[in-house]
């Protein structure tokens, strides 16, 4: 399936690219305020343990005083097409920046136990292929709201207890996501040619897990089989940028 959206989306944008008409490119620079769904401490052993002061469901660790947010740097590039004098497409690559959610486990022979906190730590990028449509407002000012879809590529890894000084480490693990997004820009025309944007995007990047801990390594940091970070996470972009239509 995300084999077959790749294709889709760079077939489309070399079949758009055979059509006479009027093209631009794009970029952009700004914000991007990550919102983690997590992060989860998956820990079978962990969970069932005498020495766990923190609460458990299952499987999990619930983890305590997380910190679910996190805003890094934003950017991107695009190329497009104006379908119509209002409509467009593009194929943009996205830049989310570096993200990261953490939170406590307490473990100790008696409460409250050591605090080892959980680091889940993610870079995250994106191609998609999107659509908008321009609202003039007046000759020069005019509103754009946008949607897209494609994929999210995610890395993530993980530490734990780094608190404690100690350095043990999840393994990296790459995730490629369906994704998809929507917002608006404004746009004024500085010249026929050159525009400024502005505007903001809400984008759906899917799961950010971990890779899961193994022997001989895991032993070795003394965490256990099979322990791993997991979360689903999604971003708020802002941005300013030019768009160069030829």
């Amino acid at each position: 399936m995300k084999k077959i959206l790749i294709a889709t989306l760079l077939s489309t944008c070399m079949s758009s690219a055979a059509l006479a008409g009027d093209f631009f490119v794009e970029a952009g620079v700004g914000g991007s305020f990550g919102k983690f769904d997590g992060p989860e401490f998956y820990n079978p052993d962990g969970a069932s343990s005498s020495n766990l002061q923190s609460k458990a469901s299952g499987d999990y660790i619930l983890l305590e005083n997380v910190d679910d947010t996190d805003a890094s740097f934003a950017g991107s590039v695009a190329l497009g097409y104006h379908v119509t004098d209002n409509f467009f497409t593009k194929l943009s690559f996205h830049s989310f920046g570096s993200l990261e959610a953490s939170g406590g486990a307490r473990f100790g022979a008696s409460a409250p136990g050591d605090n080892y906190e959980q680091v889940l730590k993610t870079d995250a990028y994106g191609v998609f292929l999107g659509g908008g449509y321009q609202f003039s407002v007046t000759e020069q000012f005019f509103v754009e709201p946008n949607a897209e879809i494609g994929v999210a590529i995610i890395k993530s890894k993980g530490t734990q207890g780094a608190n404690l000084d100690l350095s043990s480490r999840f393994p990296k693990e790459t995730r490629t996501n369906l994704a998809f997004g929507a917002g608006v820009n404004l746009g004024y025309n500085l010249t026929e040619n050159l525009t400024l944007l502005t505007g903001a995007n809400y984008y759906w990047l899917g799961k950010a897990d971990t890779g899961k801990t193994k022997d001989p390594e895991a032993s070795a940091m003394g965490m256990n089989v099979n322990e791993q970070l997991q979360s689903d996470l999604s971003t708020i972009t802002a941005k300013v940028g030019l768009r160069y239509s030829f």
